[in-house]
């Protein structure tokens, strides 16, 4: 027998423009303020053993200054949707030569055909050249586009990925992901609204092993175009009506605002009484599977 190991870590769990909200005065971002240390949020990403990362925002570096993380070792990076929290055009731009760069692993893109279009338009309107193909700018950046559609699957690496639609702007392809390794199925699930009909259809022939899903509003606040506290409970008893996941899932709820939402011992509480977990950034995930 031999133990493989996942680990997954969270860079960052607010929305945009992160916790607490620059010059924001009210309750929430002042006692954020006030108790520092797990009510302090950078926009949200994730990483999968130290290869794999979840959306490239504005904070991923310095959230791995923080947290020891290595982003030279980053091989993969699926892009939930372009909004500026989630992707960030001046990480893949430090990467051409004229900054000095050293590139030892090609960075595999993966996002919906609408979210990578997008990308390239904005990596091409930074890096304005006579010869500005899609072709040359993935060249010189040492970058890899590949499309994933709703209800597709791919095999990335060691990885299975499957793509959901998102409610959430669904103009730039907005996705959400089941990411599979070593029989170890998760879920990520961040900006998006009540899920479609056709995501509920499709999410009743999967299992979860690990469920992170947004959680942007709090208690008693209703937002249309994201998850708050109530919505985030009447999703995870229905995915366990379904069968989705069970007592052994992990439930972990991820990218807050600072719309409704306490101070994090408060709603830790909250969320324990509802059988789930407060995402907080350097938060990490360890899984080991027995295998023969």
């Amino acid at each position: 027998m031999k133990k493989n190991k996942m680990e997954l870590i969270f860079l960052g769990t607010s929305a945009d423009p992160s916790m607490p909200v620059a010059f924001c005065e009210c309750v929430h971002c002042k006692l954020a303020r006030k108790k520092r240390k797990k009510n302090l949020r950078k926009r949200s990403s994730i990483m999968i053993n130290s290869e794999l990362l979840i959306d490239l925002g504005p904070d991923v570096q310095t959230a791995a200054f923080m947290h020891k993380c290595d982003l030279s070792n980053i091989k993969y990076i699926l892009i939930t949707h372009p909004h500026s929290d989630h992707f960030d055009v001046s990480q893949l731009i430090a990467r051409q030569s004229d900054y000095g760069t050293e590139i030892k692993n090609k960075l595999k893109i993966i996002g919906s055909k609408r979210t990578i279009e997008i990308i390239k338009e904005i990596i091409r309107n930074k890096l304005p050249m006579a010869d500005n193909s899609y072709e040359k700018l993935c060249d010189m950046l040492k970058i890899e586009f590949n499309k994933i559609e709703n209800t597709q699957e791919i095999n990335i690496g060691d990885y299975k990925v499957k793509a959901y639609v998102a409610n959430h702007d669904r103009a730039v392809g907005s996705l959400l992901y089941k990411i599979m390794i070593n029989n170890v199925s998760i879920f990520y699930g961040l900006d998006t609204s009540d899920f479609l009909d056709e995501t509920w259809n499709e999410l009743k022939n999967d299992y979860f092993d690990i469920v992170i899903l947004d959680h942007t509003y709090g208690i008693g606040y209703k937002g249309k175009d994201h998850l708050s506290a109530e919505s985030f409970v009447k999703h995870i008893t229905r995915m366990r009506d379904y069968g989705i996941i069970d007592n052994k899932s992990r439930i972990i709820a991820s990218h807050f605002s600072h719309q409704g939402i306490m101070e994090y011992q408060l709603l830790k509480k909250y969320a324990k009484k509802n059988n789930y977990e407060i995402a907080f950034d350097g938060m990490i995930i360890m899984i080991f599977q027995d295998r023969i």
